[in-house]
């Protein structure tokens, strides 16, 4: 069994007022749940190390003595298709609740989300069933309680909530949502009383303190303006020099500087202009990691020597870890590109600090897991939406191949075959096939 209990956090600027909030509304609706326990049968591999010519001048990866992997997905939108898909896995099966219902999702890939020391993920949904605003429409979001704890129960640590749609159900929904995530142990970053609504927060693993900050370019509405005092804001980037400014400073404070950017255009296979100038300041300024979010694609992955000579990665887009965008595409049939939403990377990255006294951390190591949003769907069945590892997706088709006899179901695993590897192929191309790695082998 494996208890992610050396976690640790710094207090929230918000915790106060959540406190207060939970008190108000009743605690009893957002119960508090355990450290997760959940066991690993065999690890993944060790992250891919960096070639030399990407360290610090004169070092090497075996001067580190202490060593965290910090691993993140990208958007996780709870549509209701989503939830759809949820209910029917629990009607299915009375025994599970709704928060397994929620973790079933994830069940083809919980040993690698359990595995990192850290995981970070872009919670692009309120979570504010009892107070949020009720709004009409197909892309006004929110989800129940039970969401918070599954996704705690998979592994998730940090969640960035400045994005464009943290305010979907309106500035209640705003607070109440980071009450659920405080209640449930799960760290929110991205909104917190000015003048620190970007952060930074900060979480310590393996004696590596890492500092998260956030921001959003885009909000669809805007509820930050409140009177009351110390109420909740969500941190956007109207000016770079602040954002270089609050690295700055966050980097005194902790090992390594982790910055989530709310970002660019959707559906875009490639990051603007802005967005790569706005990046690589950010690292002259002290960050280790970005990590971009709102394309819903995946986007290139770019390494930049800072100011300090150390490298920083630039992820900048991580697309769509749970979502259901692009549902109607059947490879074959429909162009690829328009699968490029259902696509997804675990990207991992080994931070490793060397014992001399004030030392930084670095990056030693970064690979990508290449996920799939999978949509199954039987005649007169409800669709059920998971989470795979598409080369652990393909061994289990080749198996199932090798096993079977039916002419029909041959055909319909060479089918599914075939999307797997031009996916495979795409997520290649797009991040780059030297950081591909394999899944943890069963």
């Amino acid at each position: 069994m494996f208890l992610r209990s050396r976690i640790a956090c710094a207090p929230s600027p918000v915790a106060p007022l959540l406190i207060l909030l939970l008190a108000t509304l009743g605690a009893a609706c957002v119960p508090r749940i355990p450290e997760p326990r959940r066991e690993i049968p065999s690890g993944p591999p060790p992250v891919k190390p960096l070639p030399s010519t990407l360290l610090p001048d004169g070092s090497s990866s075996a001067d580190a003595t202490q060593r965290l992997t910090l691993a993140a997905v990208g958007d996780i939108l709870f549509q209701g298709a989503i939830q759809s898909s949820v209910e029917s896995t629990c009607d299915d099966d009375a025994t599970l609740d709704l928060e397994q219902g929620y973790t079933s999702l994830f069940a083809p890939i919980g040993d690698e989300l359990s595995a990192p020391d850290l995981l970070f993920a872009n919670l692009e949904t309120p979570i504010a069933p009892r107070d949020g605003e009720v709004r009409a429409g197909s892309y006004s979001f929110n989800a129940p309680v039970e969401s918070v704890s599954a996704l705690r129960a998979v592994g998730l640590d940090v969640v960035s909530v400045a994005n464009n749609h943290i305010f979907d159900r309106g500035r209640r929904g705003l607070v109440e949502t980071l009450a659920h995530l405080e209640a449930q142990g799960l760290a929110p970053v991205g909104a917190a009383p000015s003048p620190r609504s970007a952060g930074p927060r900060i979480l310590e693993a393996r004696g590596i303190r890492v500092a998260f900050l956030a921001w959003t370019q885009l909000l669809n509405r805007d509820f930050n303006e409140c009177a009351e005092a110390d109420c909740p804001e969500v941190a956007v980037l109207r000016a770079w020099a602040p954002a270089e400014a609050a690295v700055r400073e966050a980097a005194a404070q902790a090992d390594a500087v982790v910055v989530s950017l709310h970002w660019g255009r959707e559906y875009e296979s490639a990051p603007g202009p802005g967005e790569r100038t706005l990046a690589r300041r950010l690292c002259d300024a002290g960050a280790r990691i970005v990590l971009g979010h709102h394309p819903h694609v995946l986007q290139p992955l770019e390494f930049h020597r800072g100011e300090d000579g150390a490298v920083c990665l630039i992820a900048y887009s991580l697309g769509n870890f749970i979502s259901n965008q692009a549902r109607h595409y059947v490879a074959g049939v429909r162009p690829a590109e328009e699968g490029d939403a259902r696509d997804g990377m675990l990207l991992r990255v080994e931070l490793a600090r060397r014992p001399d006294p004030g030392a930084p951390a670095v990056l030693t190591g970064v690979d990508v897991l290449p996920l799939w949003t999978e949509h199954l769907r039987e005649p007169g069945d409800a669709r059920r939406i998971r989470i795979v590892a598409l080369e652990r997706a393909l061994t289990e088709v080749r198996e199932a191949m090798d096993s079977t006899v039916d002419a029909g179901e041959r055909r319909s695993l060479r089918r599914r075959e075939a999307l797997y590897l031009e996916r495979l192929a795409r997520i290649r191309a797009r991040v780059g096939a030297e950081y591909v790695r394999a899944p943890a082998s069963q």
